[in-house]
C-alpha cells in the first residue's frame, strides 16, 4: 500500500496543541495574559491538509482562547480545550 493510499484511510487528524503546534513554552504578559507561539508552516500544512479534503482537530488540556482562535483561523471543525 502506498503512502497516498494509507493517507486516504485517515478520517481525522487529531493534534495536541502544546508541544505539537507550539514549541511547548508558555509566555505570560505583564497583565497575566497567556501567550503562545505558532509556526506559520504548521498552519500552512494544516490548510493544505484541509484543501486535500481531510479533516483535523486540535485538543488541549488547558482552557485557552488562543487555541480556540488558532483552530478557527485554520478552519478546524473540531477543537476541544480543557479536556
Amino acid at each position: 500500500m502506498t503512502v497516498t493510499e494509507r493517507a486516504k484511510r485517515i478520517k481525522l487528524l487529531i493534534m495536541d496543541c502544546d508541544g505539537v503546534l507550539t514549541d511547548g513554552r508558555l509566555y505570560f504578559s505583564a497583565a497575566g495574559e497567556e501567550l503562545k507561539v505558532f509556526h506559520a508552516r504548521d498552519g500552512q500544512g494544516i490548510v493544505e491538509w484541509h484543501k486535500a479534503g481531510f479533516r483535523s482537530a486540535i485538543i488541549s488540556g488547558r482552557n485557552s482562547p488562543i487555541v480556540e482562535m488558532r483552530a478557527k483561523q485554520l478552519r478546524d471543525r473540531v477543537h476541544l480545550t480543557g479536556a
